[in-house]
């Protein structure tokens, strides 16, 4: 078993195994794939070590599931909508910084 299946066990989420290069099977994965790609790791060329593009992969995640808006949250960003219904964004230790 590997760590990622190590850690979801030990917060109680089952396993989705899904077919190799079958996009279809999993588009909210891909969507957000995709979005990390042309948004945070297209625009960073220079190169970097495994530190570095942490940093980088990290900022961005924080503005992603923090600040920016998302059209499924009626262009919301996810603090405003979490707010609204009163619900906290789960970090699940995660800086994101």
């Amino acid at each position: 078993m590997c760590k990622a299946e190590e850690y979801l066990a030990s917060i109680g989420v089952p396993p989705f195994w899904t077919r190799p290069y079958a996009p279809k099977e999993k588009p909210f994965v891909e969507r957000f794939i995709g979005t990390l790609q042309r948004e945070c790791l297209d625009y960073n060329y220079a190169p970097m070590n495994v530190t570095e593009l942490r940093k980088v992969a990290d900022g961005w995640l924080h503005k992603y599931h923090f600040h920016r808006p998302h059209a499924s949250s009626g262009l919301s960003t996810p603090a405003e909508f979490s707010a609204k219904l009163g619900v906290p964004i789960p970090s699940n230790g995660v800086s994101y910084r």
